[in-house]
């Protein structure tokens, strides 16, 4: 029998996730506001051998093993619903077209794709109602977590985050 997941909780990744939302997967964003993600063991798993790099190479390091982990975790299969797969591609951003934009541009790409009428879905939108970016969050911190306890060889929590 799996031992019980002893890793990052569910709403500390939620919470990092969210706080890497507004300025995006840039090295400096994900080296401060990375918090619990950068505590999985799925993403460590990614950095090079040998720990005596300066901050500069892990930070480097950190910066390509987090986006890569994040890009798996969205997957038809781990997310099933196609809107939030699209939003997280966006906003996170998971497209590199986007690494260089602002999180209301972003917004406003995430929104056009995932119209559903002739008008795009507005920026405001995509970050507050909560069918939207939260529950595309809370998705991938879910997803993150059974990961996380796969990979550690443990049960995962059924926890869901709570708001």
């Amino acid at each position: 029998m799996a031992k019980p997941y002893s890793g990052p909780g569910v709403e500390d990744l939620r919470k990092n996730l969210g706080d890497l939302v507004t300025d995006g997967l840039t090295q400096v964003n994900i080296a401060t506001r990375g918090g619990a993600l950068l505590q999985l063991a799925i993403v460590r798993a990614r950095l090079p051998a040998h720990d005596e790099s300066d901050e500069d190479e892990r930070e480097a390091a950190y910066a390509m093993a987090l986006p890569a982990v994040l890009k798996e975790a969205v997957e038809e299969k781990r997310i099933p619903d196609r809107k939030h797969r699209r939003i997280l591609k966006f906003v996170l951003p998971l497209k590199e077209k986007y690494l260089d934009t602002s999180i209301k541009e972003r917004r406003a790409a995430a929104g056009e794709d995932i119209k559903t009428g002739r008008k795009a879905i507005k920026p405001g939108t995509i970050r507050t109602y909560y069918s939207y970016e939260p529950q595309a969050l809370d998705e991938l911190a879910r997803v993150l977590v059974e990961l996380e306890a796969d990979h550690r060889g443990e049960t995962p929590p059924d926890a869901a985050p709570s708001h």
